[in-house]
């Protein structure tokens, strides 16, 4: 803009043509150029220009035979009023609308309206809050005590003025002083709860414009996401780390192979022999013409089968759940950076305590 301030006064100013340009960029500058500067004002230039008449000079605007005027008009146009004759053209300053979002931010610096990370605000708001907390109770406390609001003075007068009468005896004044003023405690109060309702409000207020993409391996898996809904996030996935800590796993000494038709983990068929205690006669002794022979009954384990065993089993793999871990705790990790990125928002503190309580207490 500022280029744009020295390309009309060389055009004007070479013609013999007195000019006053907007302050902040030459004010009061007479046909010389205007030093360009790095951030301009809101000013538009010319707020005067005028023409020796017939000089014949052309400037931006062809010739300008007559006084030339230029002012404002509305939707950011200018109005050009050349020897009584009414012509409009459009605004040449360009970027206004970043001029005009740095005019407000600088506005508010000059208001003294606070700009700070939303994370150093949510620093202080726990040690507020408990201290604001022990300053209601004690408050409370001391509004239960009706004797530390109340006062009195006594005076006592004799009916007779006569010291030596009976009737005559003086008696000291009686005082008690009022301890506590009730509209003190509550301007103590009121300042103790500006103080968090502000912090509470430039928090609630910030976490609607603070927000961070989650990125998981490089690459974004979440954009733009609200500072609450990342909180929740964190908390859901920390839900799901000890679910899936207590999923069950394959027994790791069988070989496990994926059954279609059952949907279930299956091994190979093992096969075990099923035995069968069968009662036999052993001889002891044979028998002899003197003795007969001596028999006992014993048992044997016979083979009488054999069982085919396969294991099914639902459970998921070691290596599945291992997988499902690191990526949970993955995600927990970015989760984690993405709310501290949010947290590290620029966010302008609020002061809406004053104007809520003052409503209450002030009507």
């Amino acid at each position: 803009m500022g280029r744009l301030y020295s390309i009309v006064a060389d055009q004007v100013g070479g013609c013999g043509i007195g000019s006053t340009f907007g302050s902040g960029h030459g004010a009061n500058s007479q046909l010389g150029p205007v030093r360009p500067t790095d951030e301009p004002s809101s000013q538009t230039f010319a707020s005067s220009v005028q023409a020796f008449p017939g000089s014949g000079c052309v400037g931006l605007f062809g010739e300008l035979p007559h006084a030339t005027r230029v002012v404002r008009s509305p939707a950011n146009r200018k109005h050009l009023d050349i020897g009584g004759s009414s012509q409009t053209f459009t605004s040449l300053s360009t970027g206004r609308q970043d001029r005009v979002e740095r005019a407000s931010f600088a506005r508010k610096k000059e208001e003294n309206m606070t700009i700070k990370k939303l994370c150093q605000f949510i620093a202080i708001e726990s040690s507020v809050k408990t201290r604001v907390t022990a300053d209601l109770t004690e408050a409370h406390k001391d509004l239960q005590k009706n004797d530390l609001f109340n006062g009195h003075s006594r005076r006592y007068e004799p009916r007779n003025e006569d010291p030596t009468s009976p009737l005559g005896e003086k008696l000291p004044e009686e005082n008690k002083k009022v301890v506590a003023r009730a509209e003190n405690i509550v301007k103590l109060t009121l300042d103790r709860l500006v103080e968090q309702y502000d912090l509470a409000a430039t928090r609630d207020y910030g976490n609607c414009v603070a927000k961070s993409d989650v990125e998981v391996d490089g690459k974004v898996l979440l954009k733009d996401v609200p500072v609450a809904h990342l909180l929740f996030l964190e908390k859901r996935v920390d839900d799901l780390l000890t679910f899936i800590r207590k999923l069950p796993t394959l027994d790791p000494t069988e070989n496990w192979d994926y059954n279609a038709s059952q949907d279930l983990f299956a091994t190979a068929p093992v096969q075990t022999a099923r035995t069968k205690k069968i009662a036999r006669a052993l001889v002891l002794y044979e028998a002899t013409k003197e003795h007969p022979a001596q028999v006992k009954e014993i048992t044997e384990d016979v083979q009488s089968g054999t069982w085919s065993t396969i294991k099914y089993s639902s459970a998921v793999p070691l290596q599945r759940r291992n997988e499902m871990l690191r990526r949970a705790e993955d995600l927990q990790k970015a989760l984690k950076f993405a709310r501290e990125k949010a947290n590290a928002t620029e966010v302008e503190e609020k002061k809406l305590g004053r104007a809520i309580l003052d409503y209450i207490f002030k009507g």
